[in-house]
């Protein structure tokens, strides 16, 4: 799982910078950045439902697009990496009306 890339994905796609959405979470801007590129650990339970109230979004939204072919079953793999472009264009539009 990747929820670096998750968190930043959601950012981009809400089309807000990294300095408001710190000052709204209460974080540094600097905390999020690392958040963004893996210079931190995962962060908390608390800061992922801090951040996706912020981006208005559900947590789900935040491990779907954290998920790697490396986390799924080697039998269920090819099946996900068909589905994925599909449900991740399906999963931007949703955040992008909300």
């Amino acid at each position: 799982m990747n929820v670096s890339k998750a968190l930043q994905r959601i950012r981009f796609e809400k089309g807000l910078k990294q300095q408001d959405v710190a000052k709204k979470a209460k974080i540094s801007q600097t905390y999020l950045s690392q958040l963004e590129t893996g210079g931190k650990k995962e962060p908390s339970q608390s800061v992922i439902k801090k951040l996706c109230k912020i981006y208005d979004v559900p947590p789900i939204v935040v491990a779907w697009y954290a998920m790697e072919d490396s986390d799924i079953q080697p039998k269920k793999n090819s099946i996900f990496l068909k589905l994925k472009p599909s449900i991740d264009a399906l999963v931007s539009e949703l955040i992008k009306k909300l």
